[in-house]
């Protein structure tokens, strides 16, 4: 009875053991993620909500990012990020750029399927540009601030951890496109070893 315990024991330590192996040979300690996210702009005759159209008198809006990330634990990774994002509409062309650091806490419970959380520090450099209609002559205005924002998301990894590509909540300090903020991205990213990184 004792050997067959042991046997049980040993198995089950062996296969364990495997799995381990198996999970650590698909993790990866660099990412590499680019986001590219058309908005749908929201207008009626008299307000700012309503009807729903991505172009609208030759409108568009959409933002754009690049982020590196390193993994620092099995569970945390920090990183730097540069996106902007840019508006036009009618009379109105908005432009921003932000870059700046972030960290990102993963929960590494289910292999293939992992919730986050991310928090970003950074600086906007953002610009407004008003055509003059009516009479009235062209605006430009620029400004320069600090900007943080906090998202929960949900990863998905993909192709033997290769691939992955993240969905998410921002809630920021600033106004992304619209003035919105709280808004949804995502991005998809590569995971990979650098030759001694292993």
């Amino acid at each position: 009875m004792k050997h067959l315990f042991l046997l049980i024991f040993l198995a089950i330590s062996c296969i364990s053991f495997a799995q381990d192996r198996q999970h650590e040979r698909f993790e990866y300690k660099h990412n590499i993620s680019v986001r590219f996210n058309p908005h749908i702009i929201a207008i009626t005759k008299n307000s700012n909500s309503g009807y729903h159209k991505f172009f609208y008198n030759n409108g568009y809006a959409y933002d754009f990012g690049l982020s590196y990330n390193y993994k620092v634990h099995k569970n945390i990774c920090v990183g730097a990020n540069i996106y902007a994002w840019t508006w036009k509409q009618r009379t109105t062309l908005s432009h921003s750029i932000t870059s700046g650091i972030f960290g990102k806490a993963s929960l590494n419970r289910f292999y293939y399927v992992r919730p986050f959380v991310e928090l970003f520090v950074g600086y906007e450099y953002w610009t407004l540009y008003n055509k003059g209609c009516y009479g009235s002559e062209d605006q430009c205005s620029i400004t320069n601030s600090f900007c943080i924002y906090g998202a929960p998301g949900i990863s998905f990894h993909m192709f033997k951890n290769h691939l992955q590509l993240d969905l998410m909540c921002n809630f920021s300090n600033r106004g992304n496109i619209g003035e919105h903020k709280i808004y949804f991205s995502w991005r998809i990213g590569y995971n990979f070893n650098c030759k001694n990184s292993r």
